[in-house]
């Protein structure tokens, strides 16, 4: 018998390593090559191995279709991507081994048209060179210095067939940075007067004419494999979205670019009940088929933040978001602010706000009920975060009525949410309603709650002579190491006036 070529994906589960390395071993002792891999990367790289393991987990990984897919889960998984799902408690390795051998010899003939074909595909230099044409939209607004830097990781990337449709949103003119380019696949349209990302991007949209759309930032960059990667994710698994990872590179500021971090976020596969509420796409990292963008309606350009979250929220509902394990991109953030359109998060919260409930308020296709349903929940905890931040700012500038009625709002839409229900608590307290403020704590407080919250939650107890501030003096007597000096002195006093308050 040939020697197989196998590879153990167990990526984020080393505490499985022991039984991995045990596998691994009796594979190797059958004759057989065997490599550890903790990455799900597509790449060349591992298309010679014949047959890859993974480990389920959390997350299942995507099976790559130029090997034979085996998953090893503790239960039957169906319907299954992979090719053999091998049910077992990951405790006999010899056996296992034994298992994986036979069903290779037994399923790898059946999958041998499929991986022979994809595998030429990889390396399909024709592909490459004239494959489905990308359109990359770019939006570019007084970024001179960053803009041909970004344009030129375009211009490299090993997938050729492409065009930049570049839209200069007002702000200085860019004529001379496209022109030094000279290259004719660089499109650009110019706006006198800024007109906003989302406008700037559907006019990019406009004068494009690939079959596949993709995104890039006047600031940030490619590697040159980018496209290629979601091409190839595209040509191999018949996806209409798809989405790579990038590295998010902090910078000091402006005018300082020192490096002070490098984070690889969102490197996961997403569904859309996650994408109801939160973002986990990196925008530059999309690629997607062209009758999306239209079906999805294109950017909402009265949007000034979450712009891309708006976007992909609906394009997910249209087709679902394939996630290709690979890091092709880079995008910064600079520590100072007023470098981002995101920095309205903290800088106007309130207005941050309104706009995300503008974007959950929209009417999305949704044929799943339990989506329908989560829908709902996510825009009552929108809401309550709204009325409790409002409430707060109100609260802030001494405007009583405001307050009133963003308490009243609180109070209609209060749901499980735990940074707003403790600003709640401090609104009500702030308003003089002490009890209700105790009753928003006793549903929110728990043992993982910090300190500063459990201290205040336990002086409104006290006051009111409740039991609960027991409980939260039982949680911070596991604390006192953790705890300042400053905290230390209000515990002990806190334990002496309930201890007083129980006496009584």
């Amino acid at each position: 018998m040939n020697k197989i070529n196998f590879s153990i994906n167990y990526r984020n589960q080393d505490h499985k390593m022991p039984f991995v390395q045990g596998l691994a071993d009796q594979l190797k002792l059958s004759g057989h090559n065997c490599q550890l891999n903790n990455e799900e990367l597509w790449n060349k790289e591992d298309s010679k191995i014949d047959a890859a393991i993974y480990l389920g987990g959390p997350h299942f990984p995507q099976p790559k279709p130029w090997h034979l897919n085996i998953l090893i889960a503790g239960s039957a998984q169906s319907p299954s991507p992979y090719d053999h799902v091998l049910v077992s408690d990951l405790k006999d390795s010899v056996t296992l081994a034994s298992e994986v051998i036979t069903i290779f010899q037994e399923m790898h003939t059946k999958v041998s048209t499929r991986t022979t074909s994809t595998r030429a595909m990889l390396t399909d230099h024709e592909f490459r060179t004239h494959g489905p044409t990308v359109s990359v939209l770019m939006a570019t607004h007084n970024r001179r210095k960053l803009l041909k830097r970004a344009l030129k990781s375009i211009l490299s990337q090993s997938y050729e067939n492409l065009e930049i449709c570049l839209v200069r949103d007002g702000g200085e003119a860019v004529d001379d940075v496209v022109a030094e380019l000279n290259d004719s696949r660089i499109k650009l349209t110019s706006y006198e007067q800024n007109r906003g990302k989302g406008a700037a991007l559907n006019k990019a949209f406009e004068t494009s004419k690939g079959e596949y759309i993709a995104y890039l930032d006047d600031d940030d960059v490619w590697y040159e494999n980018h496209i290629e990667r979601l091409m190839v994710a595209v040509r191999l698994l018949n996806q209409d979205f798809v989405y790579s990872n990038g590295i998010e590179v902090l910078l000091e500021s402006k005018t300082d670019p020192k490096e002070i971090s490098r984070t690889l976020r969102y490197a996961r596969q997403v569904e859309l009940k996650e994408l109801l509420e939160f973002n986990y796409i990196t925008g530059i990292n999309v690629l997607h088929e062209r009758s999306l963008f239209t079906k999805a309606g294109g950017f909402d350009s009265s949007l000034k933040v979450l712009i891309d979250f708006d976007m992909w929220r609906r394009l997910a509902c249209l087709a679902k978001p394939h996630h290709v394990n690979y890091t092709t991109a880079e995008y910064y953030l600079h520590r100072s602010k007023g470098s981002h359109i995101t920095d309205l998060a903290a800088e106007k919260p309130l207005e941050y706000r309104k706009q995300r409930i503008k974007i959950l308020s929209k009417n999305i296709h949704l044929s799943d009920p339990d989506l329908k349903s989560e829908l709902q929940k996510v825009r009552r905890r929108a809401q309550f975060d709204y009325a409790v931040f409002s409430c707060t700012n109100a609260l802030d500038q001494n405007d009583l009525q405001q307050a009133s009625r963003s308490l009243m709002q609180a109070q209609k839409y209060y749901t499980r949410l735990y940074s707003a229900q403790l600003m709640y608590a401090v609104c009500l307290l702030r308003t003089a309603k002490p009890k209700e403020a105790l009753s928003v704590f006793k549903d929110c407080i728990n043992s993982n709650s910090d300190t500063a919250s459990l201290l205040m939650a336990c002086s409104v107890g006290i006051m009111l002579k409740d039991n609960f501030a027991g409980e939260v003096l039982e949680i911070l007597a596991g604390r006192t190491k953790q705890m300042t000096k400053e905290q230390l002195e209000i515990l002990n006093d806190y334990k002496e006036r309930y201890s007083s308050s129980i006496k009584k």
